[in-house]
């Protein structure tokens, strides 16, 4: 399972690189990144690790692992953003800004699998809203 995730988040990082986001600003591209990461976190692979990751709360062996791949992505999407958007990816709070994102789209995937959770995540357009504004406060801070 850890191999074939790493794989595919590579496969996704090499698509990615291949046809970058397409916009005239780094926001915009971002936001298109964000669309992508969506689309991504919407995928089969995904429930399956969030299945990994509530056993690694029991079993250490398990945790290792998680814990290691987690960082192999966390490590391939920083530096898809970094690719794409060089600047926003220096800014300080952009990796957690990334973070929180991964994290909230996963979230809300998770609790929507759960029978009668969906009505409890908040609909795409609204999460996309609300991470969007944190990368709109993180331009300009930065």
């Amino acid at each position: 399972m850890k191999a074939a995730t790493i794989h595919l988040a590579e496969v996704f990082v090499e698509a990615l690189r291949a046809d970058p986001p397409n916009a005239d600003t780094e926001r915009e591209r971002a936001a298109l990144l964000v669309d992508v990461l969506w689309m991504a976190a919407n995928q089969p692979l995904t429930a399956a690790l969030l299945e990994f990751v509530a056993a690694a709360r029991t079993d250490p062996e398990i945790a290792d692992a998680v814990v290691d791949l987690i960082a192999q992505i966390d490590t391939l999407a920083f530096a898809t953003v970094t690719d794409i958007a060089a600047t926003l990816a220096a800014t300080p709070g952009a990796r957690d800004w990334l973070r929180i994102t991964v994290s909230s789209m996963c979230g809300a995937v998770a609790v929507t699998a759960l029978p009668g959770g969906a009505s409890f995540a908040p609909a795409w357009p609204n999460l996309r809203d609300n991470i969007l504004a944190g990368l709109d406060r993180l331009i300009s801070a930065g």
